[in-house]
């Protein structure tokens, strides 16, 4: 099983969310001055830059699933948390083997029914 960091997953959802929000305010620039699109378009390049940098530290085929998962899933969260031994992504117990081992490790794993990574949150 390879091992998966789970910050370096959680950081490029991130990434991505903000990306994705930035692309949604390009289509305001017609109403912005030049001077903010300049801004927009140079914030989302050192993001794009930042990401590229964060995939390079996750395995290429943890990288390819997490674009999968990102591309299937309609709420487009592929890494969720799992508080009390349920998903997050699907509302569904995960394997008390799974469970055990997302909270003893800083690593994730994969949801048994949903596919997505998964990480242990304590319950707040």
């Amino acid at each position: 099983m390879l091992k998966i960091r789970v910050d370096h997953l959680v950081e490029l959802q991130k990434l991505d969310f903000e990306i994705s929000s930035i692309l949604k305010d390009a289509f305001e620039l017609e109403k912005k001055p030049k001077a903010s699109e300049k801004s927009l378009l140079k914030k989302l390049e050192g993001m794009k830059k930042e990401r590229i940098h964060l995939t390079k530290t996750l395995d290429s085929l943890i990288v390819k699933r997490y674009e999968r998962l990102k591309g299937n899933k309609s709420d487009s969260n592929a890494v969720v948390p799992v508080i009390k031994a349920v998903c997050q992504g699907c509302f569904i117990g995960v394997s008390t083997s799974t469970y055990a081992e997302i909270q003893r490790k800083d690593v994730a794993a994969n949801c048994d029914h949903c596919g997505r990574f998964i990480y242990y949150q304590a319950a707040s």
